[in-house]
């Protein structure tokens, strides 16, 4: 987990307003990934996370501190600056 929060850390990029229109930019902010992921963990606890448009990965960052019986992380993004 530490090593994926470098890598999202590190690779921090700036977004036109153009593609924030041409790709539905949206980053979930940290607080609130970890606030979902927690109230999912008293009623979930999923050994597969899909996570179809990741961005810089702050819900897959909160599935791992969240969700301890995961075994796989399947995570798609198409915006290039954030693809690593």
């Amino acid at each position: 987990m530490e090593l994926f929060k470098k890598k999202i850390t590190g690779n921090r990029s700036e977004v036109t307003e153009s593609e924030k229109v041409e790709y539905g930019y949206y980053q979930t902010p940290p607080k609130l990934a970890n606030s979902v992921t927690r109230y999912l963990a008293q009623k979930i606890n999923p050994d597969i996370i899909i996570e179809p448009t990741c961005g810089r990965g702050h819900f897959i960052v909160a599935a791992l501190a969240s969700f301890d019986n995961l075994d796989k992380i399947i995570a798609v993004e198409i915006h290039k600056p954030y693809v690593w």
